[in-house]
């Protein structure tokens, strides 16, 4: 329950304050953050799928270590949303597919414009 409130502020009222006007004075109100806490029930629990894949489209960070049998270890993080980021790369890296963190549909707060940074 408590990640659903979040997650509707976050589509709903956050976007590059220099572009917007993110209503800072509302999302830390102490009053209304306290209601919408005692709309969260104690016992509530958030299902999770612990199977996770790049088909599920699920944007995260993934570190990967590896040891094999002579202790020659590997490990490797990735931070570039979906899983290899747009799956394109050049020169050896990765590039990133951040343009997926904008929204197009609610509300303008986080729509692609020049110059713009997506929330995160």
């Amino acid at each position: 329950m408590s990640w659903r409130i979040a997650r509707q502020f976050v589509e709903t009222d956050l976007g590059d304050p220099s572009s917007v006007d993110v209503p800072v004075d509302q999302l830390t109100d102490l009053e209304l953050n306290r209601m919408l806490a005692e709309e969260i029930a104690d016992d509530s629990l958030l299902s999770m799928n612990l199977e996770r894949s790049y088909q599920d489209g699920d944007p995260n960070t993934i570190h990967i270590t590896v040891i094999d049998e002579e202790c020659t270890v590997v490990s490797m993080t990735n931070t570039l949303t979906n899983f290899f980021g747009s799956g394109e790369y050049t020169d050896g890296f990765f590039l990133n597919n951040q343009m997926d963190r904008f929204d197009i549909g609610q509300t303008d707060q986080n729509v692609p414009e020049p110059g713009r940074r997506s929330i995160t």
